[in-house]
């Protein structure tokens, strides 16, 4: 069984961090629109299409940290897997996440660390990987820099990892927007030498002040053929505080993935992920 671990812990890893891709979208009584498209795709950014506004009053969602702004979490990732062949096996993957804002100009720069990490409960190797990002009000990557020049192996894999969910944990329509509006994020990604379709259609299901809970629901493919390629669908929650750089998250998923190779063989299973700020 040990030599399917690291099948399951990258496939684990292509579904969760595929799948941290995000944009607000209904809730209560919306008034409908025709479809709007906020953001084509381009040199890997999603497209967004605003489905309905919401109800009224609407505003803009801005994300407006000041500098100096630190938000601490935990971050836990579960994935269970059961392959055809008959072998079950259960991962569990844990870390401290650190965001600073150090600049809050017309964009928004911040330094992140990821450290603390375990494994199925024990401490992993020392890992103290530190990164930088340029994050627009309305939640786009723009920049993202590994602060190592010869990274190990786990620290690059959690670094792209770290850099494709942040490219799409909180991104909202450019248009004002009240509680019931949905729009739809479509993005391809390459996770883990994986090409991943993403579309998650989203729901602004709150707005109080500077807050704002977002739920979502998720369907993802892998759309060539390789060692490894996945499928699922998941539903995911945020609670925003445009005051912070990073949402609360919460992930549930399902995936069935197909490994390729002289004993092929399919892996179906599910998969938590959360990102908590400690208080």
């Amino acid at each position: 069984m040990g030599r399917w671990r690291p099948a399951l812990v990258a496939l684990g890893l292509i579904a969760v961090t595929a799948a941290c891709r995000t944009s607000p979208g209904a809730g209560r009584a919306a008034d409908p629109i025709a479809p709007v498209i906020e953001e084509a795709t381009a040199d890997g950014k999603p497209r967004v299409e605003l489905l309905a506004a919401g109800a009224t009053p609407r505003a803009p969602l801005r994300l407006t940290p000041s500098a100096g702004v630190r938000t601490d979490a935990d971050v836990a990732t579960v994935i269970r897997g059961r392959l055809d062949s008959g072998h079950e096996t259960r991962v569990e993957m844990a870390y401290g996440w650190t965001g600073s804002v150090v600049d809050a100009g017309n964009d928004i720069r911040v330094a992140g660390q990821l450290d603390h990490m375990s494994f199925d409960g024990e401490p992993a190797e020392p890992l103290a990987v530190a990164f930088s990002y340029v994050l627009s009000s309305t939640g786009w990557i723009t920049e993202f820099e590994l602060d190592k020049p010869e990274p190990t192996p786990i620290e690059a894999a959690l670094a792209e990892s770290a850099r494709q969910a942040l490219a799409f944990l909180a991104v909202f329509p450019a248009s004002p927007i009240g509680v019931g509006a949905r729009w739809r994020l479509e993005v391809e990604v390459v996770q883990n030498g994986t090409p991943v379709a993403m579309t998650v259609t989203s729901t602004l299901v709150e707005r109080d002040g500077q807050r704002a809970r977002i739920r979502a629901e998720l369907a993802f493919r892998s759309t060539a053929e390789g060692p490894v390629s996945i499928e699922g669908t998941g539903a995911l929650e945020l609670l925003v505080d445009v005051r912070q750089a990073v949402p609360t998250t919460r992930l549930t998923m399902t995936y069935v993935g197909h490994i390729a190779g002289d004993e092929p063989d399919t892996l179906r299973g599910d998969a938590t992920m959360t990102l908590t700020p400690r208080r």
